[in-house]
């Protein structure tokens, strides 16, 4: 009996011992420092993409959304030169348009910011097809038969501001010689007359563009992470581009500005460049890129007298893109001929091909030229300074000065 008392106590305390190893590795556990997942950070929101629609660039603080854009038709005669407000402008176009003349469609961002533009000329369909896909305001005096048939098409009253956006004369304007101008050659507007305009005519400021995706002209650097593109297809530090004979541009890099700086051809004055000067201002015209784009351009069926221009823009075409001294061929295309459809530019391969992605634009001022597939190979790009040529037989004794004026004639008719 006391065998089995004994046996009884020891088991009991073996059993205490069990009991209270067990409680303790519990506990050991218990206080284990528990490990705990490290925080996923929160990532930096990415900076929204906004560019100005015309050079690429981030919007500024006084950038102003709430006006549409505004192109306005300028004369570009030679005996008319210099214009006014053009170094203002963020994009210039430059296309033949009768008679071997050029003219200038100047674009700006905000009409409140134009100190003053002009001599205004008449619309041309060749240059409206070029930015109806932004329903800017839309500014000339005059029109021609083709270009009224592109407003009704595209049903665009309310914004083609036909007297140039209620401008005004400059009666006593004298040109680079000296010499008083016609009268077609003495009109501008500003931003009052333009706000002016507006305010008559209940103008619309709000718009719904007709493809949101092609807002931005050109499939521009993106501003907020990328580094400048060079282009690797030659160096192009001097460009002469041939319109006609006697209606010539050419441009110099300025490596110190890091621009292409503008002369013109003035036959006139026998066989002489002058650099493309601001009246309103002294600035001598600069751009960061430059553009050539080569069409099938020839006068419209029906419409000889006038000589009134067609460009095939249905075709595309092939150019050269300039950029910081150097050049890039291109491939360009413009949809299927459709008005509202804006350029897109593609690398021009060696053996004739393209590439199937657009090409990176860098950012800044763009000059874009329109040129006949005839003058493709009178547009050259040297290391060198440009060759200064003769002015073209009759030239000089007054041949193309006359038939200037006819086309002056025919065009104020328009």
């Amino acid at each position: 009996m006391k065998r089995f008392i004994s046996l009884l106590l020891v088991l009991t305390v073996m059993a205490s011992l069990l009991v209270a190893c067990g409680n303790k590795e519990e506990d050991s556990s218990s206080t284990q420092p528990v490990a705990t997942a490290e925080p996923t950070p929160t990532p930096t929101p990415e900076p929204p993409y906004d560019p100005n629609p015309l050079t690429g660039e981030a919007k500024d603080a006084d950038y102003n959304d709430d006006v549409r854009l505004t192109a306005v038709m300028v004369n570009n005669i030679c005996q008319a030169r210099p214009q006014r407000g053009l170094s203002q402008a963020e994009m210039l176009f430059e296309i033949k348009v009768e008679g071997g003349i050029t003219r200038f469609m100047a674009v700006f961002q905000d009409y409140e910011d134009i100190q003053e533009v002009g001599p205004v000329r008449s619309a041309r369909d060749q240059f409206f097809q070029l930015i109806v896909h932004w329903e800017p305001l839309y500014i000339h005096d005059g029109e021609s038969v083709v270009q009224s048939q592109y407003i009704q098409a595209t049903d665009y009253y309310e914004l083609n501001s036909k007297n140039a956006g209620n401008g005004y004369r400059d009666r006593n304007r004298t040109n680079w010689a000296g010499n008083y101008v016609d009268y077609e050659h003495t009109e501008y507007t500003d931003a009052e007359h333009i706000q002016q305009y507006i305010d008559n005519n209940s103008t619309p400021m709000e718009f719904t563009y007709n493809n949101p995706d092609s807002y931005n002209y050109f499939n521009w650097l993106d501003y907020r992470y990328d580094s400048p593109r060079q282009l690797t297809d030659g160096s192009a530090l001097d460009i002469t581009i041939e319109h006609s004979q006697s209606y010539r541009t050419a441009f110099s890099f300025d490596e110190a500005s890091g621009q292409y700086v503008m002369t013109q051809y003035y036959y006139p004055n026998g066989s002489s460049w002058m650099e493309t000067v601001d009246e309103l201002n002294g600035e001598t015209l600069k751009f960061t890129n430059v553009f050539v784009l080569a069409a099938d351009i020839y006068t419209y069926p029906g419409h000889e007298a006038k000589d009134l221009q067609c460009v095939d823009y249905a075709q595309g075409g092939t150019g050269y893109y300039f950029y910081n001294g150097n050049v890039e061929k291109v491939y360009w295309e413009k949809g299927q001929g459709a008005a509202h459809e804006p350029i897109t530019l593609y690398h021009l391969n060696e053996d004739g091909t393209h590439s199937s992605e657009e090409i990176t634009v860098n950012l800044g001022k763009c000059y874009i030229a329109v040129i006949d597939n005839d003058e493709t190979a009178s547009c050259t790009y040297t290391a060198n300074d440009p060759v200064v040529e003769e002015p073209a037989e009759g030239a000089a004794d007054g041949t193309q000065e006359a038939a200037d004026t006819a086309a002056e004639s025919t065009d104020a008719a328009a």
